[in-house]
């Protein structure tokens, strides 16, 4: 019998292809296998086949995360792009939960229309939730980033323009903010005033709180309790000396100690305030002593403690934490309890148990029973890893008595055998009762896996005719994590595979890429950690992945040094490459007078046996309650050319305006000896070196690696409590380099300029809602662009979110005179359900009409993308 082969066009062709694809990998060559259902299932199927069979995992991603560190309150999340990408600007630039990043797609970036969502490992620690990439064809992205809270961005971009490094600074222990759905926030227009210092990231979030409250009051018995966070330390602190003088009459001075990332902070506390605005008058005094403290809520049991070792009357302290009158115990809704379950999970993965403690028991002290049995699991998983063992084992006992049939009925009986065991002595323990032990292991895993299909189509009309694009993308990234007292280890493994379903035969035009394949070990104790395999280092001169050794030592609370060595790889689908080596070595100085931090580095990069790049430099970076300044500087010795220098900065106001500026000085490509290559006939340095020298090498190179120059000014301001206006101004020059070897002098490029302005408006139809309308102009040595788009986000139901989309473009070509009108339409549905999982279906096209050159063309393209996500 013959194997059965996909047939059929267009998007029914795209799904059997999928299905055949996997059949046939079986016998690579020849399916002998026969297919009875060619459906949904059979594409799922697909998927599944392919991952268990370990070809590398998800397409060519355009976005991903490749570090999400947290040091104190700030957590550094490093995004890197498939291509280079330019970062134009962000808004807002004042504190917010959802951010949009506009980046401009450089020349090695394919015009094609892409959407990428993706909710990383770790993404806790940041108060993130999901960050979304979108590029809709032509030069212009979108990068959105939603948060839980209101956070403080500040964005830095690599030498490169491959990746992205946020800083983001959140309020240490956050208040609750309900939202309409877990999935938007909560009246985002109310979170775009000014930030007049880290504090009023919590003042920004109480904003939010109090516009939903209009519509759905949150449910609260007790008033807020505020507190000044004065100081933060990894040593000791002793309130009578560090404080001393600082309490007035009637407050208290005290001490806390927090576990953060395996980490144990000590912070000195001033409390307690009635208000938020009483505590921050209070910092206003104080903040020439202490200009890093803010303002905090804290639970009744803190105060409580804090009561306990001072010399403040009880009925002193109560006056400030009294019930506020007439309002009892109020009933959550269920959009309100899932809501809290989702930060509870958040807060127990960051390792806040205390906060996790307070979620849940609010929970449990609503009356209506909604999710009680989850919000009691999670409370007696809290309270065991805070160490309250004998409170833990009360809650998971409680819970089998309240719920001895359920689903979940068994994990919990293991979990509580596993901690009654580990106070009995070893004889007392059977064989069974060690088996169920050994099942509540202290290691974790976390990830995404997700599978999408792409058909394009596109209709050339007189510049080519018709051609079409069919792909099958998988991705995943997988993060096991074994936590001890004195060492962590982890693993991650971020993989792609890119199926290209046109092609009959298995592998024809597909693609696998590795992103990360590392294991990293971290000792607590001694300061030392280390990263063996394949990984991204976007500081310290790195430019990106390479294949070997990361080691750090934190010598002393603010100083670490770092060493790096390896093999260089310059994109994700190549193999280790022995023929380029990497040394470098930096340090990292952080808490200098001034709230300055700064990094020196020093690598040098080897091919073919003769040095490819050999540089210095250093990031300096300022960050106060109002403004930032990052500057870096990148100085390669023997070259010794300046190989790029920039600088960024922007400065908050009163008012709420908000303004950025920029200035960059790269090298373009960046500057090594390989450039040399570009133009030639052979392929590799060595073979450079059996007619030329290396002097004469090096010269060629310089000659290839022209200089561009970028400026950049922009400003936020809000107009009233829903809307806000940006705007942003872009110059650029490239200058290319001499004729040399054989190659040809480029033209410089034309002095090149870009004009964005946008309308932001929130919660207009309906809590949560965002719409955009924004226009573009741009003046380029080829074309002149003029563009106008309505870009529209809508919660519609609690798992449903909506983003229509559509843009009107014209475009003057200079080198024929002609001009072109462009249509561009677009529609994007995402459902989201049980917290973890994701279907998502997009669609949208491009109708072009181009006249007064040699030939007037009309052009079509379409496309369909579909999948599904889940986070783990």
């Amino acid at each position: 019998m013959r194997p059965w082969q996909p047939s059929g066009t267009g998007f029914a062709r795209l799904i059997s292809r999928a299905c055949y694809c996997i059949v046939s990998a079986n016998q690579r060559s020849t399916c002998r296998m026969h297919i009875v259902t060619r459906g949904l299932a059979d594409w799922l199927l697909t998927g599944l086949l392919a991952f268990a069979w370990g070809t590398a995992l998800a397409a060519q991603a355009e976005i991903i995360v490749t570090q999400i560190a947290k040091s104190g309150d700030t957590t550094e999340v490093v995004i890197r792009f498939a291509c280079p990408n330019r970062f134009l600007h962000q808004l807002p630039i004042t504190a917010a939960a959802r951010s949009e990043i506009t980046l401009m797609r450089m020349d090695r970036c394919a015009a094609d229309s892409i959407s990428e969502a993706t909710r990383p490992p770790g993404r806790e620690l940041a108060a993130l939730e999901e960050i979304e990439y979108t590029a809709r064809g032509g030069t212009e992205a979108i990068l959105r980033l939603q948060f839980n809270r209101a956070v403080l961005l500040t964005v830095d971009q690599t030498s490169d323009l491959r990746s992205l490094r946020l800083l983001v600074k959140a309020p240490s222990e956050p208040v609750p903010v309900k939202r309409s759905a877990p999935s938007q926030p909560a009246a985002d227009a109310t979170l775009t005033a000014a930030a007049e210092s880290a504090a009023l990231i919590a003042r920004a979030e109480a904003r939010a709180k109090a516009a939903v409250s209009r519509t759905k009051p949150v449910a609260a018995s007790v008033t807020p309790l505020f507190a000044l966070n004065l100081y933060s330390t990894k040593e000791r602190i002793d309130p009578g000396g560090e404080g001393a003088g600082v309490a007035p009459s009637g407050q208290i001075l005290y001490m806390t100690k927090t576990q953060v990332d395996d980490q144990v902070w000590h912070r000195l506390r001033l409390g307690f305030f009635a208000t938020e605005d009483e505590a921050h008058s209070a910092w206003l005094v104080l903040r020439g002593r202490y200009p890093q403290a803010w303002v905090t809520t804290v639970s009744l049991a803190e105060r409580a403690t804090a009561v306990a070792g001072s010399g403040i009357t009880n009925a002193e302290s109560n006056r400030i934490t009294a019930t506020v009158a007439g309002q009892g115990p109020a009933t959550l809704s269920e959009p309100e309890v899932t809501e809290l379950l989702s930060q509870t999970r958040a807060a127990i993965i960051g390792q806040d148990y205390p906060h996790a403690i307070e979620l849940t028991s609010r929970i449990l002290e609503d009356s209506s029973g909604f999710e009680t049995a989850a919000a009691r699991e999670l409370l007696g998983i809290a309270r065991e890893r805070n160490g309250e063992i004998e409170l833990a084992v009360a809650e998971y006992q409680r819970y089998l008595d309240d719920y001895p049939d359920t689903d979940d009925t068994a994990r919990v009986r293991q979990r509580l055998a596993a901690l009654t065991m580990a106070r009995e002595k070893p004889e007392q323990i059977s064989r069974d009762d060690r088996a169920t032990a050994a099942r509540a292991s202290p290691w974790d895993t976390t990830g995404s896996f997700s599978q999408h299909v792409l058909y394009n189509s596109s209709d050339l009309g007189g510049q080519g005719g018709w051609m079409s694009q069919s792909v099958f993308l998988t991705d995943g990234d997988f993060v096991s994590r074994y936590r001890g007292k004195r060492f962590t280890f982890s693993t991650r493994t971020t993989a792609a595979y890119r199926y290209n379903i046109d092609e009959p035969e298995w592998g024809a035009g597909s693609q696998s890429r590795f992103y990360n394949l590392y294991v990293d070990l971290q000792d607590w104790e001694s300061g030392l950690s280390g990263r063996l395999g394949r990984q991204r280092i976007q500081t310290d001169g790195v430019l990106g992945l390479i294949d070997g050794l990361h080691v750090s030592w934190q010598m002393q609370p603010d100083i670490r040094l770092n060493v790096t060595a390896g093999y260089p790889v310059y994109t994700s689908a190549d193999g280790p490459d022995t023929d380029r080596t990497l040394y470098g070595a930096s340090v990292d100085f952080t808490n200098l007078p001034g709230g300055l931090e700064t990094n020196v580095f020093i690598n040098t990069l080897t091919i073919d046996g003769i040095e490819n790049r050999q540089s210095v430099g250093s990031q300096v970076r300022y960050i106060d309650d109002r403004s930032s300044l990052i500057g870096a500087i990148d100085y390669d010795i023997g070259f010794n050319k300046v190989v790029s220098f920039n600088l960024l900065g922007n400065r908050s106001f009163d008012s709420g305006l908000t303004v950025s500026a920029s200035a960059d000085y790269r090298r373009s490509p960046l500057l090594t000896t390989e450039n040399a290559l570009i133009g030639q006939t052979v392929g590799t340095v060595d073979e450079l070196r059996q007619s030329l020298t290396e002097e004469q090498i090096r010269d060629l190179a310089l000659d290839r690696s022209g200089e561009m120059l970028t400026y950049s000014l922009g400003f936020s301001r809000p107009l009233a409590e829903r809307w806000e206006v940006n705007g942003d101004f872009m110059f650029t020059q490239l200058a290319q380099g001499p004729g040399s070897g054989g190659v040809l002098a480029l033209p410089d490029s034309s002095d090149e300029y870009y004009v964005y302005a946008s309308l932001v408006g929130s919660s207009l139809l309906t809590e949560g809602d965002v719409s955009i309308l924004g226009l573009r102009y741009g003046d380029t040595y080829a074309t002149r662009i003029y563009s106008v788009y309505l870009d529209s986000r809508y919660p519609v139901t609690h798992g449903w979110r909506l983003n229509p989309r559509l843009e009107i473009s014209q475009r003057e070509i200079i080198i024929d005179g002609s001009t072109e009108w462009l249509l561009i339409p677009s529609l994007r549905l995402q459902y989201r359900f049980a917290g973890h999982y994701e279907i998502e279906l997009e669609g949208g096209g491009e109708r072009g009409s181009r006249t007064g050159g040699v030939v007037d063309t009309d052009t079509t393209n379409y496309y369909i993308y579909l999948g599904y996500r889940a986070d783990f």
